[in-house]
C-alpha cells in the first residue's frame, strides 16, 4: 500500500434516452499520440464502458446508498471476488473527490488457504486496495497540465471566488492544522439524520492532521488525505475516513463506520460450537459523519520553525543557528525551544541573521 499501480484519464458519460432512464457509461483513453509539427493534431484512442441502467426502481435497491451533506457513501458490498467495497466521496463547486476503499478476507499465517480442506472464520478484512478519483463537471477532464494552463490565466483571481476546484495545488502540512469551525451532519441506524454545529474541533477529534501508526494513512496532492484500519475486525467497528481541502479556507470530511463478519444467528451456542459452518451477516454501515468546516483562525504553539518559514515571527538574533556539528544535547534542547510557543520572540526586532529554515532543523 502507498504504491501507485496505475493511473488514467477517463469521461463519465451520462445519458437519458427517456425520462426515467439513466445509462451510465465510461470513457477510457486506451492510446495516445503526440504531434511534433505545429499545424497537427495530438490524437486518442478511446474505449466506452458500459456500467450501468438507473431507474427510480433500482436506483437505491442496487447499493446501499446515503448522502449526508456534502458526502456520499457507497456500501459496503460484497464483491464477486470476495473482497468488500465502501465507496466515499465528497462534492464542492464543480469538483468532487471519490474514493473507493477495498478490504478483503485474510486467516493467520498457519492456515493453508490453497488446500482442500475447510477454513476456519476469516481473522478479519484487509485494505487491499485504495483508488482515488478526481472528477469535475468540465470540457476537459482534471489533469495537472490542463489545471496549470488554466490557474496560471487566472492567477490573479481569488481561488475561493471561482466555481472550478484546483485539485492539484501544493497544500503545505501545516495548513491543516488550523482553527475550524462549521456543522456536522451525522447518521446512525437507531439515532438516523442529526445536524451539529461545531465551533472547534477538540483534540482527538482532529484526525485529518494525525497520521497514527496504527492506520493506513496518506496525503496526495489537492489536500486530499485518506485514512483507514488496516485490518477491520469483526469485534469493532471500523472508520473509513476522507478530508479534502478544496482551498485554503474549507475543509471537507467524511467518515464512515463499517461492521463486517458479524455472525448470523441462525443456531444456539451450543450447536454452533459443534458446527463446521459459519454464516455471516452482510457488511453494513454503522455510521457516516460529514463535516463542513471553514478556518477561522490559526492555533496556539505552533512550531517555532513553522512560524519562521511563513514569516510570521522572526527569531532573536542572540540565538544561534543549528548546525549538523551541534551536540546531541544541545539540539534536543533547541529543537525544544524553537517548538515551544515564545511571545518574548513575537516582541523581538528582525535579527540580523537569517531565520532558520526547515532543512537547517531537519539536518540535526
Amino acid at each position: 500500500m502507498g504504491d501507485m499501480v496505475d493511473e488514467t484519464v477517463a469521461s463519465v458519460d451520462l445519458a437519458s434516452p427517456s425520462s426515467e432512464v439513466v445509462q451510465h457509461t465510461h470513457t477510457i483513453v486506451v492510446g495516445a499520440k503526440r504531434s511534433d509539427c505545429a499545424t497537427c493534431f495530438d490524437t486518442m484512442e478511446t474505449k466506452t464502458l458500459p456500467v450501468a441502467t438507473y431507474t427510480p426502481d433500482t436506483f437505491r435497491t442496487r447499493r446501499p446508498i446515503r448522502l449526508a451533506s456534502r458526502s456520499w457513501v457507497n456500501g459496503p458490498t460484497v464483491l464477486r471476488s470476495g473482497a468488500v467495497a465502501t465507496e466515499l466521496i465528497l462534492a464542492y463547486n464543480d469538483g468532487r473527490v471519490r474514493v473507493v476503499f477495498q478490504h478483503a478476507p485474510v486467516w493467520p499465517k498457519d492456515v493453508d488457504t490453497s488446500g482442500s480442506e475447510e477454513l476456519p472464520p476469516p481473522q478479519g478484512l484487509k485494505l487491499f486496495r485504495v483508488t482515488v478519483s478526481r472528477e469535475a463537471l468540465r470540457d476537459q477532464p482534471p489533469t495537472p497540465e490542463i489545471e496549470q494552463t488554466y490557474w496560471k490565466e487566472n492567477e490573479n483571481n481569488n481561488m475561493e471566488d471561482m466555481e472550478k476546484v484546483q485539485f492539484f495545488r501544493p497544500v503545505p502540512p501545516f495548513n491543516w492544522h488550523k482553527v475550524w469551525s462549521g456543522t456536522s451532519w451525522t447518521w446512525g441506524p437507531s439515532s438516523g439524520n442529526r445536524g451539529w454545529a461545531i465551533e472547534n474541533i477538540e483534540e482527538g477529534d482532529d484526525w485529518h492532521g494525525n497520521s497514527p501508526v496504527e492506520q493506513w494513512n496518506m496525503r496526495i496532492p489537492g489536500g486530499i488525505f485518506l485514512q483507514s484500519p488496516r485490518m477491520i475486525s469483526p469485534d469493532a467497528t471500523g472508520l473509513l475516513r476522507v478530508a479534502w481541502m478544496p482551498n485554503d479556507q474549507v475543509l471537507l470530511r467524511a467518515e464512515a463506520g463499517v461492521l463486517a463478519l458479524q455472525p448470523m444467528e441462525l443456531m444456539d451456542e451450543e450447536k454452533l460450537e459443534e458446527s463446521t459452518v459459519f454464516a455471516f451477516e452482510p457488511p453494513s454501515l454503522a455510521s457516516l459523519r460529514c463535516d463542513v468546516l471553514r478556518k477561522t483562525g490559526d492555533l496556539e504553539g505552533e512550531p517555532q520553525f513553522v512560524k519562521d518559514q511563513r514569516g510570521q515571527v522572526e527569531e532573536d538574533a542572540a540565538d544561534p543557528p543549528f548546525t549538523s556539528s551541534d551536540s546531541t544535547a544541545s539540539a534536543v534542547q533547541e529543537t525544544k525551544a524553537a517548538s515551544a510557543p515564545s511571545d518574548a520572540a513575537a516582541k523581538t526586532n528582525k535579527p540580523k541573521d537569517e531565520p532558520k529554515t526547515i532543512g537547517d532543523v531537519l539536518r540535526l
